[in-house]
């Protein structure tokens, strides 16, 4: 085989770095995963923040009331599915269908498809499992197998075609996908769901099941709390191989798994997959997901004895009567291979898999590097800045509740959601000072420059006439500063404008910006405000232009 570009866990890492900062928890999830980590759950809460979600809400009833649950009468509303399931499978149905629409909108239709006919299949098996053959509540399970290929649709949207291109190749060929992205890429893409799901604080049973190499003979040892869930999700996974994606070979695998892990005969493995078919279609039509295969599962398993049987065959005929101590599968993390004569051909899309993975590492590469010559030299201006003192009207500002307010509200909101929080401070001065006739036509030119940036946001002027701010939820400083500076240059044109007709005299634009990466639980408010006008301060006497700062 040619040598491959494979990903180092440090490159791993730049991946699952990534997302996180691309994609975050819809705020209903994140605010469910706060409500119930207290033992005692207000279930009222519970309830007004998931009907918040009117479309998520129709989405559970629905799941609740298929053959799935087979509750004994249909459930109308939340009030009646929390008395009915409790708290904990209704928590476990809002963390498995709240992702955020970014994630899925980085697939294409056909990916997004096997997505989500592979993952059903698998999560369904994995509730069944856990609660027909384990004996014990499939919520956990299920959870587990909706979330376990997140890291599948953040590969889509970093590497694009050429990742599609090699997961198609994968199926078709009916090889192990696990075994083959360990080859290719150097890392499997449940390590980096499990990474995805970590930085959303999700519990962390789920997480570490996820994370755990499928190895038959680990899981069939492993005595760690997540052991459980770990080899539940691994004979799903196995099922939703050969039901979803046809990959027959996986049927020995399957069949070795479930007996050393359950004690599972062939009979009862068939009687499983027979048991999913009904709960699987009608989940799917209960989501709008389109299952691509026609054929009925009993005969998709025949399929698969057949060939299993066809390759025992062929191993008797060589005189191999029997799979070596440790597969190559196996040794790669993964589960057993089929016996196979022959060592299977390249993947046409491997190289441009490669490419794409090296081009993605070099833009990482690059921008650390221009991040890296950035801070070194903004390191003594942040210092100054850090250093200035207060501007002597602050006090004035600071003291208006209704901006505490505003920005007690505003840094609540991006903690919950994990976003950034950026604040403008906008001045207009100049020597001598603006009378109040002259302070209110540049005001009128400042507010007319920002409608023509088209932001969401609204200028919020304070007890100081000469500053306006700007609160700017989910945007980083980078963000900030760029529309600071577009801000500035409209307005101070203006101002010019106003100036050769006589209208004003001659004006300059400050600006402090102030930003903060997702608000920790103990920030202070006032510590964005404060910032922002000490860089403002900073701004003003240099002359104008824009300053910034990062807070910690």
């Amino acid at each position: 085989m040619d040598a491959v570009a494979t990903a180092s866990p440090s490159q791993l890492d730049e991946f699952a770095s990534r997302a996180g900062a691309l994609y975050s928890l819809p705020a209903v999830a994140v605010e469910v995963l706060a409500l119930t980590e207290n033992p005692s759950v207000d279930v009222r809460a519970l309830k007004e923040c998931i009907e918040r979600d009117p479309a998520l809400t129709v989405k559970l009833l629905r799941v609740v009331n298929s053959s799935l649950f087979g509750l004994s009468r249909e459930v109308s509303d939340l009030n009646q599915a929390l008395a009915l399931l409790g708290v904990k499978p209704l928590k476990m149905l809002v963390l498995g269908f709240s992702l955020p629409e970014k994630l899925l909108a980085a697939a294409g239709r056909d990916e997004l498809a096997w997505y989500w006919r592979h993952t059903l299949t698998r999560a369904v098996a994995a509730r069944e499992i856990s609660e027909q053959v384990v004996h014990k509540p499939g919520d956990e399970a299920f959870l587990t197998g909706l979330l376990q290929d997140i890291g599948a649709l953040v590969l889509l949207g970093e590497l694009g075609v050429p990742y599609a291109n090699f997961l198609k190749e994968i199926i078709a060929r009916e090889d192990c996908l696990h075994h083959v992205q360990l080859e290719e890429l150097g890392f499997d893409h449940t390590e980096l769901s499990a990474k995805l799901l970590d930085s959303w604080n999700m519990p962390a049973p789920l997480v570490a099941a996820i994370a755990e190499p499928r190895t038959i003979r680990r899981l069939a040892m492993l005595a760690e709390p997540h052991a459980g869930t770990s080899r539940v999700l691994h004979v799903a996974e196995l099922v939703s191989q050969i039901v979803a994606d046809r990959r027959f070979s996986a049927l020995s695998d399957l069949l070795e798994a479930g007996r050393l892990y359950f004690g599972m005969d062939r009979a009862a493995v068939d009687q499983l997959i027979a048991s999913l078919e009904d709960k699987i279609t009608q989940l799917a039509d209960v989501l709008s997901v389109h299952l691509a295969n026609a054929e009925q599962y009993p005969a998709l398993l025949a399929e698969a004895h057949r060939r299993m049987s066809a390759v025992a065959e062929a191993a008797l005929v060589e005189g191999d009567l029997g799979l070596p101590d440790e597969t190559p599968c196996e040794a790669a993390g993964g589960e057993a291979q089929s016996v196979d004569a022959e060592a299977p051909a390249p993947l046409q899309s491997a190289p441009e898999l490669h490419d794409a993975i090296d081009h993605f590492l070099a833009q990482i590469e690059t921008k650390d590097a221009a991040a890296a010559l950035a801070n070194a030299d903004a390191e003594s201006e942040a210092t100054a800045l850090a250093e200035a003192p207060t501007p002597a009207l602050a006090p004035v500002i600071v003291a208006d509740q209704r901006l505490k307010t505003r920005l007690t509200l505003a840094v609540g909101s991006c903690r919950a959601e994990r976003q950034s929080l950026s604040l403008l401070a906008v001045a207009l001065e100049a020597e001598p000072a603006l009378s109040p006739e002259d302070q209110l036509a540049a005001d009128q030119a400042l507010r007319r420059a920002w409608q023509r940036q088209e932001h969401e946001a609204s200028l919020v002027p304070t007890d100081d006439p000469t500053v306006n701010l700007v609160l700017l939820s989910g945007s980083d400083r980078h963000d900030a500063v760029r529309l600071a500076d577009e801000l500035a240059r409209v307005v101070q044109n203006l101002l010019d404008g106003l100036h050769k007709a006589g209208r004003l005299p001659k004006c300059r634009v400050a600006v402090g910006v102030a930003s903060v990466h997702t608000p920790a639980k103990n920030f202070p408010p006032l510590a964005l405000l404060e910032t922002a006008l000490r860089c403002l301060n900073a701004s003003q006497r240099s002359g104008g232009g824009v300053k910034s700062l990062e807070i910690s």
